[in-house]
């Protein structure tokens, strides 16, 4: 008589479910465009689209290749955004992960995701942001010359690899083809701007800013000459200056 056979599980890997707590940077900003992973989009939007505080759902758990053999897994999970306002509050989530008295951490851009960031690897894959900042974050939101703070360019030359694979993941298997159309021309559009703050701006708040600049009122520059600059940079879509100051008065 033969012995009966048993088959035993065979462990090959484990996913990875981390808790990832970002800071991009100061804030509040404008917007953030675009997150890629390892090169690879794990988000990338309309414009304006992730202009404010939000949490949103991300689905890519294939974004590395997924469990086949060779596959790194992906993305899957929430993704909470906090833009740094200055009235901001910590989420309950926040709370609970970092314990204790948790700040508000107003003034800074940060991104907390929660699930899914990578299998077989315990290490996750870098997380690289695209973001944009003109007339948020200034002193005391008070924004020099508004009119003309944003010189807006475009670069068509630029590959951009993913786009589709995002459209399918934000729309139903049954959307329509104009639907993928007019969504990949939205994000295109988006991607392929570049929002400059004018150099006369840059110089301004670099000049007025009391956190990290020489903290200057508006009264002690000579805001007149600043406008006719702006105003000629603004024209010639001219955004990267090198200048020395050694006085503003």
């Amino acid at each position: 008589m033969g012995g009966k056979s048993s088959k035993k599980k065979v462990t090959v890997g484990y996913r990875y479910y981390w808790d990832l707590f970002s800071g991009l940077g100061r804030g509040p900003i404008n917007s953030i465009v675009a997150i890629l992973a390892d090169k690879k989009i794990v988000y990338i939007g309309k414009k304006d689209e992730l202009s404010t505080n939000t949490s949103f759902f991300i689905n890519k758990p294939n974004l590395f290749g997924g469990e086949d053999t060779g596959g790194e897994g992906g993305i899957q999970g929430t993704l909470d955004v906090f833009m740094g306002e200055q009235n901001q509050i910590p989420s309950d989530k926040l709370k609970n992960l970092l314990k204790g008295l948790v700040p508000g951490f107003r003034g800074i851009v940060t991104t907390l995701f929660s699930g899914l960031v990578s299998c077989y690897s315990a290490s996750p894959k870098p997380w690289v942001y695209r973001v944009r900042r003109t007339n948020k974050g200034w002193d005391n939101n008070k924004v020099w010359y508004p009119e003309k703070c944003l010189i807006l360019l475009r670069d068509d030359t630029a590959e951009i690899t993913g786009i589709n694979d995002e459209i399918n993941a934000r729309l139903p298997k049954k959307a329509l083809e104009t639907e993928k159309n007019a969504l990949y021309r939205e994000i295109e559009t988006n991607i392929r701007e570049i929002h400059a703050m004018n150099p006369a701006h840059i110089l301004i708040e670099c000049a007025t800013n009391r956190d990290w600049g020489r903290g200057l009122s508006f009264d002690d520059i000579d805001l007149a000459s600043f406008k006719q600059s702006a105003d000629k940079l603004y024209d010639e879509n001219l955004v990267y200056v090198f200048v020395i100051i050694d006085k503003i008065n």
